[in-house]
């Protein structure tokens, strides 16, 4: 009763108003905002905003633009939306082991090397033991580039450190074995009677151990995701190269600034909208900007306002 009695009183007021100025008088019955367009009546509008993942430019639903601005990180903004910006496993810190993407698929970030471990997503060493490693006596290597002493044959029956096998005392005299006896190129390693010989030093790209045999030269290739690389061709750090895929568009291999990575920067609005006085314009990134209305009696065509005689 009380809302039929305040439009009444509006009307009360606006008819004479009409009456007396003619067709042009705007009378705001919509109870205290200070336009149609704020009140959101009937006859008015309100703009839309911008939600969580929305990006570029967008139609605010009054005939004016909505600027949602670009995507963290320099993300690909596609049709108005960013999408999930998966983790590389250099960007999540990973050199081994499975790591989700952040975007619902696992990142497959490598194995480990010789005697490296793979501990929170990183390769560690873990020194060897003389018991882990079966020695009773002499130096052995560690397998973290250091060595171990195991001590001496204290049983007069076996005094010979190697004499019962490598590093394990016996009675029978040891005969040292030489790098190459044991297939080894690199680092330091025992020589089976309790004592470390050097074997050499690998040439870049490899390393001792590189390749998962301990003192011997080799190089495990990095893959993609280890690199954090999703297109074109890369280097897979041993000398090879790797073909990571190609872009989806809009996005292209580099397009937004880091090599071998697919992406797309956006065109800014002023840009995009260059020579246009109304209508769309895209970002190139598959969203798009509002660059202005026509007035009455104008309408938009091909970006530029024409007289039409029809209105």
């Amino acid at each position: 009763m009380l809302l039929r009695m305040q439009r009444l009183a509006a009307l009360v007021v606006a008819l004479p108003a009409v009456a007396f100025f003619g067709c042009g008088v705007l009378v705001d019955v919509d109870y205290g905002a200070a336009t149609l367009r704020a009140d959101g009546g009937a006859s008015g509008c309100v703009p839309k905003a911008c939600t969580p993942g929305d990006c570029s430019s967008h139609d605010d639903g009054c005939g004016g633009s909505l600027d949602c601005g670009t995507c963290p990180g320099g993300g690909a903004c596609t049709g108005g939306r960013c999408a999930c910006q998966a983790k590389t496993c250099p960007e999540l810190g990973a050199s081994c082991g499975n790591v989700s993407d952040g975007c619902g698929k696992d990142l497959a970030c490598g194995t480990c090397a010789g005697s490296l471990t793979c501990a929170a997503m990183k390769c560690e060493c873990k020194p060897l033991t003389c018991a882990t490693n079966g020695a009773e006596c002499g130096s052995i290597a560690d397998g973290c580039g250091g060595s171990i002493d195991c001590g001496k044959c204290t049983d007069g029956a076996k005094p010979n450190c190697g004499g019962g096998g490598v590093n394990k005392c016996g009675a029978a005299p040891c005969i040292p074995k030489t790098c190459g006896e044991q297939g080894k190129n690199c680092g330091s390693v025992g020589d089976g009677c309790g004592t470390l010989i050097p074997c050499g030093n690998c040439t870049s790209p490899q390393s001792c151990g590189g390749s998962g045999v301990a003192n011997v030269c080799g190089c495990t290739p990095k893959t993609c995701a280890q690199l954090g690389k999703n297109c074109d061709n890369v280097a897979d750090g041993c000398g090879g190269t790797l073909n990571c895929g190609t872009c989806v568009t809009p996005n292209t291999c580099g397009g937004s600034g880091t090599a071998n990575v697919c992406g797309c920067t956006p065109l800014t609005k002023p840009v995009a909208c260059t020579g246009l006085r109304c209508g769309p314009a895209s970002d190139g990134c598959g969203g798009s900007f509002s660059c202005g209305t026509c007035t009455s009696k104008f309408i938009c065509e091909d970006g530029a306002c024409v007289f039409n005689d029809l209105r």
